[in-house]
Parts: structure tokens; sequence; C-alpha cells
């Protein structure tokens, strides 16, 4: 229901208590980095670096609450659990690719 209604950070959150509680979530929709907003790959990236939520708020001039947000549609998106798994992520997007 709340993919039908875009509602992201809603999903993220029910992931994550699904997560907690040893039980499976939806079927694991992972997107590309390509799925996410400006503002949102600006706020991953800066995670990324291992900033916290009022240094990435400071650093763009947005609130603290704005940057929980972003941050939940990023989960959402990219099928992601968490600070760490974020940075991972993030990490990959510096590697070359190979062909």
């Amino acid at each position: 229901m709340y993919q039908a209604l875009r509602a992201a950070p809603f999903i993220g959150r029910a992931e994550e208590e699904l997560a907690a509680c040893h039980l499976p979530g939806s079927p694991a929709r992972k997107q590309s980095v390509l799925a996410l907003t400006s503002r949102e790959t600006e706020v991953a990236h800066l995670v990324g670096k291992g900033l916290s939520n009022s240094e990435v708020a400071a650093e763009l001039f947005i609130s603290r609450k704005a940057v929980e947000y972003h941050l939940g549609n990023i989960y959402a998106k990219c099928g992601l659990h968490g600070r760490q798994e974020l940075r991972r992520f993030v990490e990959q997007w510096r590697q070359p690719t190979t062909v």
C-alpha cells in the first residue's frame, strides 16, 4: 500500500521494523543511484563521508529534520537499512567500474 502511495519514508520504516523482528520484508528491490533526487544524492554523499545529521544540515543549509526525511527516502529507494549500509553504498560510487 505504501508503495502505491509512494510513501518512501513509511516504506523504509516498515522495512526496518520487519528486519528488527527478523521477518522478511518486501522483495529486495534495490534501485540505482539514478533514482535519487539531487538533494538526496548530496545528503547521501555527506553521510557517506561520515558527517552527522546536524553537520549535513549545516553544510546544506537545511534543517536536521529535512536531513532525516531525505535519509528515509534514500534508505527506501536503495533498499538500505542504516547508516553503515549507506556508507558502503556511497563508497561504491567512488570505485571505477570495470568492463
